[in-house]
């Protein structure tokens, strides 16, 4: 009961966390912010610098931001919109790819985020999760689908132009 209570508060700290850091991508503003930038490794480092408090005040997370796994995709509809999966089932690790992917959003984009995270198990005999690393710890994820709102874009702003 106390290992399934500790995940599901985690869970929603990853949950608010993530909705947290996405509310500048819906609004054009970490688009802006990072403007003529084009490597996504620097981008999405600055993402998470945002989901885990670096720079805008303390915030508590139940998560290791340290290995947090960030990709931002855009989508041409919402039916249609999809995350590759991070975790490789054959392998028990992470898929090539996790952490990797950044697409900038235009203003009216429809917008996924992913973020991912290993989470400690405690009691492993339990087998909770489906998706267990190698390590025993299991794949703990957040997902925010979203419509970008129409931000103005000026010449020199957002997403790298």
């Amino acid at each position: 009961i106390v290992e399934t209570a500790f995940t599901i508060w985690a869970s929603q700290n990853l949950d608010f966390a993530l909705q947290r850091a996405v509310r500048p991508i819906m609004t054009g503003a970490f688009q802006t912010a990072n403007a003529g930038q084009a490597d996504p490794a620097t981008i999405l480092g600055r993402l998470k610098a945002t989901m885990c408090g670096s720079g805008s005040g303390t915030v508590v997370t139940l998560f290791d931001c340290q290995n947090l796994k960030l990709d931002v995709y855009v989508s041409t509809s919402f039916a249609a919109g999809a995350s590759p999966s991070v975790f490789n089932a054959q392998s028990q690790s992470w898929n090539s790819n996790a952490g990797t992917q950044y697409t900038c959003p235009q203003a009216g984009a429809i917008v996924i985020v992913s973020a991912a995270v290993k989470f400690p198990v405690f009691f492993s005999f339990l087998k909770l999760g489906s998706q267990t690393f190698a390590d025993g710890s299991r794949l703990m994820q957040s997902i925010a689908v979203f419509r970008t709102e129409p931000f103005q874009v000026a010449s020199t702003t957002a997403c790298g132009s």
